[in-house]
């Protein structure tokens, strides 16, 4: 049964043009796409090296050998040697089902093609309101519980959180929070600041703010990119932050890893079971889509007598990662937190 198939290919195309336009803005997954932005750079190749879905990989590197200067000369001077570590990803699948019948539209005014469209729409929303859920959960739980600042604010051990003070340097939050990355020696790099509701807003409007205002301080905005989470909020208000809460981390220490098996990648077709892709618009990667079919007898979800029913599984494997830490001890991760007092 190859019609499940066809309508696929043709619902595809027609929702690459839709999600293309701004109709579709609304449920843009701007965290979870901005975790993306990086991810071959960070763990290039990850495609290749993970065969099947029980298969680990890993990636070396050297840990940060971090020693005060000593203070003269020696003929035979003694060091010690340096340390490596392994990063293993870890995967986990999110998939979304839905139900078709080869006579659905036979007793509706909508046809075949179009429920068929409808569903990969709904499929498609589906997985962006669940990655922008856990992309957001990811950045805050694996918010820093170490920060070396120490200007312009204090350090909250208790909710992880540089605080600043809201009435006396608001308008220097963003190049406080540069100066703070720079001493938590992520100095000279581009950044992204992921917002809560709140800080976004407030952000915005003193960007605006121009070399002919009586208040500059649009210089503060230059390399970092702005994320407006919109998730964050509610995790910012049960630390009880309400003036703005953000996070922040260098580009290229976070990223989220996608993989899905190779039967889908190649395409096999057996009969009632078919192994295919999607190519999702929003966020551009390839979804595995699996066709299971069987034959039906009834008027069940839309059918009919000497019918055909197939179940469709799209489905994805994603690895959320950062960059593994090693100067600030434990609890310090690339995710620093900061919130207006």
């Amino acid at each position: 049964m190859s019609y499940a198939a066809t309508a696929l290919a043709v619902g595809q195309g027609k929702l690459i043009q839709k999600f293309a336009s701004t109709e579709m803005r609304s449920i843009d997954p701007v965290t979870y796409k901005a975790l993306r932005k990086s991810s071959e750079i960070m763990f290039p190749s990850h495609k290749e090296l993970r065969t099947r879905e029980d298969r680990a990989i890993t990636a070396s590197y050297f840990n940060r050998s971090k020693r005060a200067l000593g203070s003269g000369r020696s003929s035979t001077p003694s060091g010690s040697i340096g340390a490596s570590s392994i990063l293993t990803p870890s995967f986990a699948t999110y998939s979304d089902v839905f139900l078709m019948t080869m006579k659905t539209g036979g007793a509706n005014v909508l046809g075949y093609q179009e429920t068929m469209d409808y569903n990969l729409e709904n499929m498609l929303k589906n997985f962006s309101d669940g990655n922008e859920v856990n992309s957001t959960n990811f950045i805050f739980n694996n918010r820093s519980s170490v920060n070396a600042g120490v200007a312009d604010g204090t350090f909250n051990n208790v909710t992880n959180t540089f605080e600043i003070n809201d009435a006396n340097a608001f308008n220097r939050s963003i190049v406080i929070t540069e100066t703070n990355m720079a001493e938590n020696a992520y100095g000279g790099q581009e950044l992204t600041v992921f917002c809560d509701s709140i800080s976004f807003n407030r952000f915005a409007l003193i960007a605006q703010q121009g070399v002919n205002n009586a208040l500059n301080t649009s210089f503060q905005f230059a390399g970092k990119t702005f994320v407006r989470s919109l998730k964050l909020t509610a995790f910012a208000t049960t630390l009880g932050y309400t003036k703005g809460y953000w996070i922040c981390a260098a580009d290229g220490t976070f990223g989220v890893l996608d993989w899905i098996p190779k039967q889908n990648r190649d395409g096999e077709d057996h009969g009632f079971a078919k192994w295919m892709t999607l190519k999702n618009p929003i966020d551009g990667l390839d979804y595995a889509a699996y066709v299971y079919g069987q034959p039906l007898d009834g008027t069940s979800n839309s059918g009919y007598t000497q019918d055909w029913v197939e179940n469709l599984e799209f489905s994805v494997d994603l690895a959320y990662e950062i960059a593994p830490t090693d100067i600030g001890g434990a609890g310090e991760t690339v995710l620093l937190a900061f919130a207006l007092v």
